[in-house]
C-alpha cells in the first residue's frame, strides 16, 4: 500500500538541513557518501562513510562508518529536529595536536574557526550512542621525543542533547597498550547565561601505561624511561570556550623510572601519590596546587605554564617540600654530582630532614635552548630549613650534629646566621656561615661564638656517645670563639683561629668511676703556621694535679717556636686512658711524676733548653702484640741532654733493662745500652716483623709512607748484652754487640754470640742511606759449630748434613735480590769429619763417578747398596772461594771420603748462571770397606787411577767430558767426547743449596739490620 505525504514534506530538504545543522554543530564541512531513507522501526535516516574536515579543533578530521539518525515525524512537520536516536558506529577521530586552523581572512577568520560550535535551537537529541569508536593523537608537532597515542573501543552514551540544557554522559575505552579509561559528566549550557557550553567529567584510570606520562614513541625498553602502570581519578569542570579547572588524583605505587646514566638504580614510587588542581585557559596552564607524597617525603609546587599550546614556558615557579634525607638518597642523581657526590652522600645517610621553605624559580623556557643547571641555580632563590644532620667527622666520635639551621641561596651564594649544632652530650654556639663561588673556586667563611654547655637535650648527645669515650658523667661550660676562612682560590686554602675557655669541666670514668677536672685556656691558630697556646690549664686526675702550660708556634714554617711546661704529681695514668680510646684500649696503667720545661726557637737552632725530670712507676701498656709490664722509667733533662737513668721492665714476658742519654741537642748524639738474662729472641723478631709489615703498608693514596729521618750528623752508639736466651729453638749464650750510628750510616759494629756449639762472630759497616739498596762491608767467622744445627738456624727444613764447620771470610755488596751477583770478597770453609746426604749435589757427583769408575773397569762390585744409603760419610772438606766480577771463583774445592778424593776449581757466572769447572776424582784404597765396591788390580788400573771431569756451559744443563787421563793438562787437550747431564744437575742442585744457605744467611743478618733501619727511617 502507498502513503502520500504532504506536499509541503520534502525530504531532500530535510537531508540538507540535517547536513547543514550538524556541518554548523561540528564546526566544519560535512560529507556523505551514502543516504538513505528507510520506515523501518520510524523515520530513519541512514549514511555510510560520514565524514567531517576543517572541524573546530585544529588539524582533527572524523570519519565515521555508519550513522542512523530516528527522526519524530510530527516535530519535523512542524519545523523542528527530534532525533530520537542518533547511532554513530566505528568513528574515527584523527588529532595532530599543535597544529594551527588555517581559513581564509586572516586572523579573524583564525578566530572565527576554532570558536566551540554550539547545537542549533531547533535540534535536539534524545539518545546518542556511540560504538567502537577510536581516537588517534599525534603529538609530532608539540615535541620530536613525543609520538601517538591510540585510543580504542570507545564507547559513549549521552541523552537530552539540545541547546541551552545539560545533557548526561558516560563513556569507556581502551588504550593501545594497556589500561582502561572510564566516566561520566554532564555537558551543556542552560545554566549559563552567555551560552557557553559547559563541561563536567569525572574520569576513572585503570592500569595505564606510565609511559604515556612521558609521551614516550614506543613502549620503553628494559633499561630506559618510565614503566609500570598507574591508576587514579581526574575531574574537568569548565567552559569548552575558555577553559576550567582540572584536578587529578594518581597512585604511581607500581611506578618506575630507570636512567643508567643517572641513577645508579631504578626509582621506585612505591607509596608514592600525585595529586593535582590546574587552572585552563587558552592562553596559560596555572598549576594552583600539585603534591607528591612518597612514603614520609611530600614535596608541592606552584606555577604558570604561560602560552602552554605553542612557545611554553614556566613563570612564578614556586616549590616547598618535606624531605627526608633518606627517603630523598635514592631520587638524587649521583652519577651526575661526580667527585661532590660522596661527601653529600654521607651526609644524607646518616639521616635528618631538609624543609624546603620556598624555592622561586626565575623564567624558565620549555623549548629551544634551556639554561644549565649552573646558571638555574644561580638565578633562583631557596630558603630551607636543615634538622638533625649528622656530619662526617673523619672517623671521630661523636660527630658534629646539625639540630636546626636556617638556609638562603640567593645569586648562587649560600648563607646561614644561626646554625644550631652540637657535638655528642655539647651543646655548641650558634654559627654563621656564607659559601660563595660554589661553582667555581669556592669560599666558606664560618663562624661561632658563646658558650658551649654540657646538657642532656637531643639525639645522640647522652649515655651512647659518653661511653664511647669512656665517660659515665660529664658536666661544665666553655666559651668557643671560632673563625675559619676557606678560599680555594688562595695559595694557603685554609685559615682559623679559635679559643676555648674551659670552666668546671667535670668527668666521671664509666670504668672505674675515677673523677677527671679540667679548666684553663686553649687556643689554636692557622694564620701564618699552625698556633697552640695553652694557658694555665689544669687537670686533676682523682685530686693529683696535672699543669700544662705554654704554646707551640710556627707549626711547618721555619719560625717554629716552642715553650712549653708540664708539671705533674702523682698522676695515675689508668683513669686517664680511660677516656682517650687509643690510650683505654692499651691498657696504658702507671703513676707519673714530671717536671718539665721545654724552649726552642728555629731562629736560634744551635740552642734548646731542657730541664726536669719524669719518674713513671709501674708502667704497663699493651698495643697490639706489645706488652711491656712492672716497668719503672726516670728520665732527667739538663739543658741540651736528655739521661734515660733507668728502663727496667718486661717486654713480651722477656726481662730487659735500658740505660742511654741522647746529648748536643738538637744535633742528636745518643747511647743506648740494653742488657738482659734471658731473651728469646723469636719473639722480639716476630715483632718486629709484624710492626715491618703493618709499617710498610701503602698509603691510601698509593704515596709511600712518610718517615721521620733524623740528621745527617746525628750520633748512635748501641750496646746489647744477653747472658743467655734462644733462637730458633735453640740455647745462646754471651750475645754481645756493639754498633755506631752517624745519620743513616753503620760506621762499625762487632757481634759475637756462642751457638750451635760453636762461636760466631761478625764485625763491619752498612750504609742505610736507600731502604731498599743497603750496602754493607763485612768480615765474619765462624768457629766449631755444628753443621746440623747452624743449618737448622738457616733453613726451616735443613738438609741433613751432620759434622763440625768452620768458616771465615769478609763480603762486600748491597742487600737484595741480586745480592750474589753484586757480592764482593773471600770466603773459606772447613768441614768435617761427618755425613753428607746420598741426595745431595756432592752425593750425586760421587755417585755418577763411581758408576763412570765401574764402566771404565775401574771397579768391580754393584751400586745397588751404594745407592741405598741414605747418608755418606766425608772425611774432609774445603772450600776457597772469591766474589768478584759478578761472578763466584772456585780457587779451591777438596772433598775426601773413604776411598774417594775429589778437587774442584773453575767458575760460576752469576748474571747468566754459567759454569766452567774441572774435577779430579781420585780412588783411594780404602774403597772396598767404606763403599762396598772393589778396584780392580792390574796394569790397566795403575795407569788410570783418576777420572777428570770438565763442565762448562749453562749451570741447568752444562756440557761435561768425563775421562781417565794423568792429568788435567790432557784433559783440556782432549775434544769433548761425551754429553752426561747428571753430574751437570748434581752441580746445579749444590749451587742452589749453596745460594739458599747464603740468602736465608742474608735474611738473618737483614733482620738483625733491619732492627737499626728502623730507627733511622
Amino acid at each position: 500500500m502507498a502513503v502520500k505525504f504532504p506536499s509541503r514534506i520534502s525530504f531532500n530538504r530535510q537531508v540538507q538541513r540535517l547536513l547543514q545543522i550538524a556541518s554548523e554543530a561540528a564546526g566544519g564541512e560535512i560529507a556523505a557518501e551514502r543516504l538513505q531513507w528507510s520506515f523501518n522501526k520510524g523515520l530513519c535516516l541512514q549514511a555510510s562513510a560520514l565524514s567531517l574536515k576543517g572541524a573546530a579543533l585544529p588539524g582533527a578530521s572524523l570519519c565515521v562508518a555508519k550513522v542512523q539518525i530516528f527522526l519524530a515525524l510530527l516535530p519535523l512537520l512542524r519545523g523542528r529536529l527530534l532525533i530520537r536516536r542518533l547511532v554513530m558506529e566505528q568513528p574515527v577521530l584523527k588529532w595532530r595536536l599543535g597544529a594551527r586552523a588555517s581559513a581564509p581572512g586572516g586572523a579573524g577568520a583564525d578566530t572565527a574557526a576554532t570558536a566551540p560550535a554550539k547545537l542549533p535551537s531547533l535540534l535536539t537529541v534524545e539518545r546518542l550512542q556511540v560504538t567502537d569508536g577510536s581516537v588517534f593523537l599525534d603529538f609530532s608537532d608539540t615535541s620530536e621525543d613525543r609520538g601517538s597515542l591510540d585510543i580504542h573501543s570507545i564507547t559513549l552514551n549521552a541523552s537530552h542533547l539540545s541547546a541551552n540544557t545539560v545533557a548526561p554522559f558516560e563513556f569507556a575505552a581502551a588504550l593501545s597498550r594497556s589500561g582502561n579509561i572510564s566516566g561520566d559528566g554532564q555537558v551543556g549550557s542552560a545554566h549559563d547565561r552567555a551560552g557557553r557550553t559547559q563541561l563536567r567529567a569525572h574520569v576513572l584510570l585503570d592500569g595505564v601505561d606510565a609511559a604515556l606520562l612521558s609521551g614516550q614513541r614506543r613502549p620503553p625498553h628494559e633499561h630506559e624511561g618510565l614503566q609500570g602502570y598507574l591508576s587514579g581519578q581526574l575531574d574537568f569542570a569548565g567552559d569548552l570556550n575558555s577553559g576550567g579547572c582540572l584536578q587529578g588524583d594518581l597512585d604511581l605505587s607500581c611506578v618506575r623510572y630507570r636512567d643508567d646514566t643517572r641513577w645508579e638504580t631504578p626509582l621506585a614510587a612505591q607509596s608514592a601519590r600525585l595529586q593535582w588542581q590546574i587552572a585552563l585557559s587558552r592562553q596559560d596552564l596555572t598549576v594552583q596546587r600539585a603534591n607528591l607524597q612518597l612514603a614520609d617525603l611530600n614535596a608541592s609546587a606552584q606555577l604558570t605554564v604561560a602560552n602552554w599550546l605553542d612557545q611554553p614556558s614556566i613563570r612564578d615557579a614556586q616549590l616547598t617540600g618535606d624531605l627526608p634525607t633518606r627517603t630523598l638518597l635514592p631520587l638524587i642523581p649521583w652519577r651526575m654530582l661526580g667527585a661532590e657526590g660522596p661527601p653529600l652522600r654521607a651526609i644524607m645517610a646518616r639521616g635528618g630532614n631538609v624543609k624546603v621553605r620556598t624555592i622561586n624559580l626565575p623564567p624558565l623556557p620549555l623549548t629551544g635552548v634551556k639554561p644549565s643547571a649552573r646558571a638555574l641555580l644561580e638565578s633562583c632563590e631557596i630558603e630551607l630549613t636543615a634538622t638533625d644532620l649528622l656530619l662526617p667527622g673523619a672517623g671521630l666520635r661523636p660527630r658534629l650534629r646539625v639540630i636546626e639551621g636556617i638556609f638562603n641561596v640567593k645569586h648562587g651564594t649560600l648563607s646561614s646566621d644561626c646554625i644550631r649544632t652540637r657535638t655528642g652530650a655539647v651543646a655548641l654556639p650558634n654559627i654563621s656561615l656564607r659559601a660563595e663561588r660554589l661553582f667555581d673556586q669556592p669560599r666558606l667563611r664560618a663562624a661561632a661564638q658563646g658558650p658551649a654547655v654540657v646538657d642532656d637535650g637531643g639525639p645522640g648527645s647522652g649515655d651512647e656517645a659518653l661511653l664511647h669515650w669512656g665517660i659515665r658523667e660529664l658536666t661544665g661550660a666553655a666559651d668557643v670563639t671560632i673563625n675559619v676562612d676557606f678560599d680555594r682560590a688562595r695559595s694557603e686554602p685554609l685559615l682559623a683561629e679559635g679559643a676555648v675557655n674551659v670552666r668546671g669541666l667535670r668527668i666521671i670514668t664509666a670504668r672505674s668511676g675515677a673523677q677527671l677536672g679540667l679548666d684553663g685556656q686553649i687556643a689554636v691558630a692557622n694564620t701564618s703556621g699552625l698556633l697552640l697556646k695553652l694557658q694555665h690549664c689544669e687537670a686533676r686526675v682523682n685530686g693529683a694535679p696535672l699543669t700544662l702550660h705554654g704554646l707551640v708556634s710556627g707549626i711547618r714554617t721555619a719560625d717554629l717556636l716552642i715553650d712549653l711546661q708540664l708539671l705533674a704529681r702523682e698522676l695515675a695514668l689508668a683513669p686517664l686512658a680511660e677516656v682517650i680510646p687509643p690510650l683505654a684500649r692499651s691498657q696504658l696503667a702507671g703513676n707519673l711524676n714530671a717536671d718539665l720545661k721545654l724552649s726552642y726557637a728555629a731562629a736560634d737552632a744551635e740552642h734548646i733548653d731542657l730541664q726536669g725530670r719524669l719518674d713513671v712507676d709501674d708502667l704497663r701498656w699493651r698495643q697490639a702484640d706489645i706488652d711491656v709490664a712492672d716497668a719503672k722509667v726516670k728520665v732527667s733533662l739538663h739543658t741540651n741532654r736528655i739521661v734515660l737513668e733507668r728502663a727496667d721492665g718486661t717486654l713480651n714476658g722477656q726481662p730487659m733493662a735500658i740505660r742511654g742519654n741522647i746529648a748536643e741537642l738538637p744535633r742528636i748524639v745518643a747511647s743506648v745500652h740494653a742488657t738482659s738474662p734471658e731473651l728469646d729472641i723469636d719473639r722480639l723478631a716476630a715483632l718486629i716483623t709484624n710492626r715491618s709489615n703493618d709499617g710498610d703498608a701503602p698509603a691510601a693514596t698509593g704515596e709511600s709512607p712518610t718517615r721521620l729521618r733524623p740528621p745527617e750528623d746525628a750520633e748512635l752508639s748501641l750496646s746489647v748484652a744477653v747472658d743467655k736466651g734462644w733462637y730458633r729453638m735453640q740455647r745462646f749464650g754471651e750475645l754481645i754487640l756493639a754498633a755506631k750510628f752517624k745519620g743513616p750510616i753503620l760506621e762499625g759494629h762487632n757481634f759475637d754470640v756462642h751457638i750451635a756449639d760453636g762461636r760466631l762472630h761478625t764485625r763491619g759497616t752498612a750504609d742505610f742511606h736507600d731502604a731498599k739498596h743497603i750496602g754493607f762491608d763485612a768480615r765474619y767467622e765462624i768457629k766449631g759449630v755444628s753443621l746440623e744445627k747452624f743449618l737448622a738456624l738457616l733453613y726451616d727444613n735443613p738438609p741433613p748434613y751432620s759434622g763440625q764447620a768452620s768458616s771465615r771470610g769478609n763480603l762486600q755488596g748491597f742487600l737484595g735480590s741480586r745480592f750474589l751477583e753484586q757480592a764482593r770478597g773471600s770466603i773459606i770453609v772447613k768441614a768435617g769429619p761427618g755425613n753428607l746426604p746420598r741426595a745431595s749435589a756432592l752425593g750425586e757427583a760421587l755417585h755418577d763417578a763411581m758408576a763412570f769408575a765401574r764402566l771404565k773397569g775401574l771397579l768391580s762390585g754393584s751400586m745397588r747398596q751404594f745407592n741405598q744409603r741414605k747418608r755418606v760419610p766425608f772425611d774432609k772438606f774445603y772450600l776457597q772461594g772469591q766474589f768478584v766480577e759478578h761472578r763466584f771463583d772456585i780457587l779451591s774445592m777438596k772433598l775426601n771420603t773413604p776411598g774417594v778424593k775429589t778437587e774442584w776449581k773453575g767458575f760460576l757466572h752469576l748474571p747468566d748462571n754459567s759454569v766452567e769447572i774441572d774435577v779430579e776424582v781420585s780412588l783411594l784404597g780404602g774403597l772396598d770397606t767404606a763403599l762396598e765396591l772393589v778396584p780392580v788390580v792390574g796394569s790397566t788400573a795403575n795407569k788410570m787411577s783418576r777420572i777428570y771431569l770438565h763442565l762448562d756451559g749453562p749451570l741447568d744443563d752444562p756440557k761435561v767430558e768425563k775421562t781417565l787421563w794423568n792429568s788435567l793438562e790432557d784433559v783440556r787437550k782432549r775434544p769433548l767426547q761425551t754429553l752426561e747431564k747428571n753430574v751437570g744437575k748434581g752441580l746445579d742442585t749444590f749451587e742452589k743449596s749453596v745460594g739458599k744457605g747464603l740468602d736465608t744467611f742474608e735474611k738473618s743478618v737483614g733482620k738483625g739490620l733491619d732492627t737499626f733501619k728502623k730507627f733511622w727511617q
